[in-house]
């Protein structure tokens, strides 16, 4: 511990410059050198205060993860009429977000790290949304509230202020609250029961690429998706993937440039063959209320067995945001035309269609993080989650809870 204003103030100095590199580089391509040097102070005087980079890198979660719950606590408590209220939260919580953006890149990645962490922060959250006895006027269980609520939320955030740099528009914050309350659908609306049914688990489609004699190249791709998903990209070598392939590391480097390059080809595969399930599943259903509903079906039945992808897009947003970017914009456009087509029929508002776009895919993203990840449920358990969130992704608050 520091035992003067020079040791409170160095000491200060290396906690800052953590962050800001951090933010800049993420956890794995920041180094205690780097910590230093930035700090203006050398690595034998960061030793004098932390015990090594994760010592920091704890501080800062602790201090993040208080400072959002607080947020929640103190935003959802009051006593506001319920869009009021929704509105104050939004913009407290978009506004700790940007103020703390350092600490909240911090905190996305260190919830793809560490998987202990982000289930305490998700159980977290869900105490202090009971604790501040926040609900829709009709009882629901406090997951489906935290995925509806800070799902969008977080992804929303995540976009706009980590990725583009730049603090989330008011008039997001508006369809968010427009889509809270109102959901999807122009008029009340029961989804068919089907669409909740139990689907064929899907690996992927390889066999035209077998067929043009690149089987060598698949199981390159199996080898670096299992090897990223169990040790993370950042401990994974191109000799490991090579090895698990029985191939040449010199064989490698006739399919890809690089470690990054297979990354990317896998991202842009998992695309491609997350689409095509999902258009099989979807297909049946004419009505883009029953597609929404069997779409999120599809997209927690196909990461089942490809939880380990699901992992790598996370961690893509840390080596190379354009990798993730480019994942992110391709499911994005599939879901925007589907919307544009439903919005000509009348079967949804006609409403910023990007943003419902990006708030249906942060809903999807967190509910499969925590059904997938962290508890690892099979497709037959997808129903019990599904039925209560279908009802307010479809007619929001105000229709689901007034007895429609």
């Amino acid at each position: 511990m520091p035992k003067s204003i020079k040791g409170e103030e160095t000491k200060r100095r290396i906690f800052e410059a953590a962050k800001e590199l951090f933010l800049l580089n993420g956890y794995h391509k920041t180094s205690i050198l780097s910590i230093a040097k930035k700090a203006k102070t050398s690595p034998a005087a960061f030793y004098q205060y932390f015990s090594d980079k994760n010592s920091v890198f704890e501080i800062i979660l602790e201090a993040f993860i208080s400072n959002f719950i607080l947020t929640i606590e103190d935003t959802l408590s009051t006593n506001f009429a319920l869009e009021k209220k929704l509105r104050f939260f939004l913009k407290k919580s978009f506004e700790r977000l940007w103020d703390s953006r350092g600490e909240f890149k911090v905190f996305r990645e260190a919830e793809f790290i560490d998987l202990n962490l982000a289930m305490l922060f998700e159980l977290s959250i869900c105490e202090s949304l009971e604790k501040s006895h926040f609900s829709f006027g009709r009882k629901f269980d406090q997951k489906t509230i935290f995925w509806f609520l800070l799902g969008p939320l977080f992804y929303i955030g995540s976009y706009w202020i980590l990725l583009r740099s730049e603090p989330v528009p008011e008039e997001i914050i508006d369809d968010l609250i427009f889509f809270y309350l109102n959901g999807i659908s122009s008029e009340i609306f029961h989804v068919d029961e089907k669409v909740f049914k139990q689907l064929p688990l899907y690996y992927g489609n390889f066999e035209e690429n077998e067929k043009r004699g690149k089987k060598t190249k698949i199981r390159l791709m199996e080898s670096a998706e299992l090897l990223f998903g169990t040790k993370g990209y950042y401990s994974t070598t191109v000799w490991e993937i090579s090895s698990k392939s029985d191939v040449s590391i010199g064989t490698f480097y006739i399919y890809f440039e690089s470690k990054k390059d297979i990354l990317n080809n896998l991202s842009m595969e998992t695309s491609k063959s997350f689409r095509h399930f999902l258009s099989i599943n979807i297909k049946d259903y004419e009505d883009i209320r029953n597609q929404e509903i069997a779409g999120f079906n599809a997209f927690l039945t196909y990461f089942q067995i490809h939880s380990n992808m699901y992992g790598i897009i996370r961690e893509a947003e840390f080596i190379d945001p354009k990798i993730s970017l480019n994942y992110y914009d391709s499911v994005r456009q599939s879901y925007y035309k589907a919307l544009e087509l439903a919005e000509k029929k009348n079967q949804i508002f006609s409403n910023n269609l990007i943003s419902l776009s990006f708030i249906l895919m942060g809903l999807g993203h967190y509910m499969g993080n925590s059904l997938l990840i962290l508890q690892k449920k099979k497709s037959e358990d997808f129903e019990i989650y599904l039925k209560p969130i279908s009802d307010l992704i479809i007619n929001g608050i105000n229709k689901t809870c007034s007895g429609g």
